[in-house]
């Protein structure tokens, strides 16, 4: 299971956020994916992040302590 946080401007704009935190995604190059939304599960605060994608989008102020993953 891979845990990310996008940065990307389609995340923020779907999400009205800064970033979005999926568990398993569907991007369209990826199509062997499906993507969950990290507040869709009962006990979200137990899922923390793995990875940071698409850092270049990421707003400045948007700082993450990621605790590594595979």
């Amino acid at each position: 299971m891979k845990i990310s946080a996008c940065h990307c401007r389609e995340c923020q704009r779907r999400t009205g956020s800064a970033f979005e935190v999926a568990v398993y995604w569907m991007p369209e190059f990826r199509k062997d994916l499906v993507a969950v939304a990290l507040g869709c599960f009962e006990e979200p605060s137990s899922l923390v992040p793995t990875q940071s994608v698409d850092e270049e989008s990421r707003m400045g102020w948007v700082a993450l302590d990621l605790r590594g993953g595979d």
